[in-house]
């Protein structure tokens, strides 16, 4: 499997994207920071985009975003897609940004009540983002599973596979910075299968599984679903800035399994000899922070309540314009 959960000091680069390690401050976690640069025209360049894996709750992680671009050009930041945090300040501030040849400093504050799950970071440069994203300026972001709000999760949540799916504006498909990916797997046993999907586009895609395996969406966008592991299913509809858990398990030896996006094969699933020790899979009921709780029952006084209308340009048809 050419995916894992890297540690934060076992980064790869590239060309478009690197990290090293970098201790910003000896008061916090150790973070790597961002080298980023964009070439003029618009490339897909996945492979080897850094994993920011795994952050906790209750801490603050302080790093550098270097534009290695050069001087004075591209423009840049990066933003936690997802994540509950601060918007301002040095924070997840998509109004900064960094040209190239400098730096800029990020810190984030990972609340101790933030859910545990699969979100993604990505450039949110206004103007910029379209084709930064298109180069490939995104990656998978792991906040670690929440003890604090449940004490009971599943041994098989920790079991698990990584698929961060990529299309650019010509369509070229990429998963984990290949044409598809291998999961080599023991049959018989539940894996909990990570997919983020990137669009530059914006376009809504089916995401497929073949019937070699039974599988279940348990999260989506980092927060555990109400009961897990819910409906059996093989297709999930996926935007273009999509996260999703499933739990997947191929009963079978010497089966196998397709997974599709865009209607391509982005990854095949190899069940190979049987689990010795295979994970129990139970009706789970996860907690969910206070800021999250449901609204289906709740009472909303008639002043609290109101509507929103999104539309590509604009919101409530009032488009973006902050310097006017």
């Amino acid at each position: 499997m050419k995916t894992s959960k890297n540690s934060l000091g076992n980064m790869e680069t590239n060309a478009l994207m690197g990290m090293m390690l970098a201790v910003f401050s000896s008061s916090v976690i150790k973070v790597p920071h961002l080298d980023i640069g964009y070439p003029p025209a618009m490339v897909l360049a996945f492979q080897d985009v850094p994993l920011l894996s795994v952050w906790s709750q209750a801490k603050k992680y302080q790093f550098i975003l270097n534009n290695v671009a050069p001087e004075g050009t591209a423009p840049t930041n990066v933003h936690t897609h997802g994540l509950h945090i601060v918007g301002s300040g040095d924070a997840d501030n998509i109004l900064r940004e960094v040209s190239g040849g400098n730096c800029l400093d990020y810190t984030w504050d990972i609340p101790r009540e933030h859910p545990g799950g699969t979100y993604w970071y990505h450039s949110h440069i206004h103007e910029g983002s379209l084709e930064q994203v298109n180069g490939g300026a995104y990656g998978l972001l792991i906040i670690e599973d929440n003890k604090y709000l449940n004490d009971d999760i599943p041994d098989w949540a920790a079991n698990e596979l990584l698929l961060q799916l990529g299309s650019n504006m010509e369509e070229h498909v990429m998963a984990n910075g290949y044409p598809y990916e291998i999961f080599q797997i023991e049959a018989n046993q539940w894996y909990r299968l990570r997919v983020s999907t990137v669009d530059p586009m914006a376009v809504p895609r089916d995401l497929t599984f073949t019937d070699a395996c039974e599988v279940h969406k348990v999260a989506s966008d980092g927060v555990w679903h109400s009961t897990v592991p819910g409906a059996f299913g093989d297709t999930f509809p996926m935007t273009g800035a999509s996260r999703a858990d499933f739990a997947i398990r191929c009963p079978f030896a010497g089966s196998n399994a397709n997974i599709l996006w865009h209607g391509k094969v982005v990854a095949v699933v190899n069940a190979e000899l049987m689990a010795p020790n295979p994970y129990i899979m139970e009706i789970w009921n996860p907690e969910r922070p206070d800021s999250m709780q449901g609204i289906a029952e709740a009472v909303v006084p008639e002043e609290n309540k109101f509507s929103i209308t999104i539309e590509r340009e604009s919101i409530n048809y009032v488009s973006w314009a902050p310097f006017e």
